[in-house]
């Protein structure tokens, strides 16, 4: 055994030749034997080794290693920028579908706020005029409802358009993504299939790239709901207000009614 260890380190890393299947074989059973050599202190289930040898040992497996190996560490590193590239576009994506959606929301409300303080001030002048100002009060609340109507069908019809909108960008982006991966992946299989003649070793590296093909599709479908229901909440907020903010007007049309 130390036989062997000494024969190991001897021999030069330069000597031996990357991605050499032989040698990378040779090289692992060297590390089989260097540990299972190993000094065991009894009692205690450890062992001793020397660290610079077990550390040659392994720049040695790393540099026999195939290149369809250290090509497999490229494909997960460049799909790995792929997916975050689209969580950023997508983030971006999101936040400007938000602000949109607030801007709306803001300018339905300042516009309802000055339609209802118009109203307002119209009905308190016809009152004060004309013995029917309830019925003219009653008219001009009616209008201020249809105002009302009309604004948050406006704000309902932009935030239909974000929505729409944010949705194809969302879909084209998993395609693009989809399509990305995909080809990395062929890359990955025909660059394998040429530089690999191991077997177990090729079936791993189409086990690996199917299996980070449909993590990918997976989180781009996780990513899509949620901006559809990030959208939908938006919007559903964006009624609720409406809807309070014609429940306010008709409430001070009541008011109005009663004082008369």
């Amino acid at each position: 055994m130390e036989g062997k260890m000494n024969n190991a380190q001897r021999d030069p890393l330069s000597l031996r030749r990357d991605g050499d299947m032989r040698e990378l074989m040779n090289a692992l059973k060297e590390l089989q034997e260097i540990v299972a050599g190993a000094q065991m202190f009894w009692g205690t289930g450890r062992c001793m080794l020397d660290k610079k040898t077990v550390s040659d040992q392994i720049d040695l497996i790393a540099r026999l290693l195939p290149d369809s190996v250290k090509q497999a560490a490229a494909v997960v590193k460049e799909e790995q920028s792929i997916r975050e590239n689209a969580n950023r576009e997508a983030s971006e994506l999101t936040a400007k579908a938000r602000e949109d959606a607030q801007r709306i929301v803001d300018e339905a409300t300042h516009e309802a706020e000055k339609t209802r303080a118009e109203s307002k001030r119209k009905a308190e002048e016809v009152a004060k005029v004309n013995a029917n100002a309830a019925n003219s009060a009653s008219a001009m609340k009616a209008q201020a409802e249809s105002d009302a109507a009309a604004i948050r069908q406006k704000g309902q019809n932009a935030a239909n358009a974000i929505y729409a909108q944010a949705q194809q960008e969302a879909n084209n982006l998993v395609a693009r993504a989809r399509q990305e991966a995909q080809i990395i992946v062929s890359d990955a299989e025909n660059s394998a299939r040429a530089a690999v003649s191991d077997e177990n070793v090729y079936r791993m590296a189409v086990m690996q790239a199917n299996e980070l093909r449909e993590q990918t599709e997976k989180d781009m479908a996780a990513m899509r709901q949620h901006y559809i229901s990030a959208l939908y909440n938006m919007m559903v907020e964006v009624d609720e207000y409406l809807v309070n903010l014609v429940s306010t007007v008709r409430t001070e049309r009541q008011n109005l009614i009663n004082k008369q």
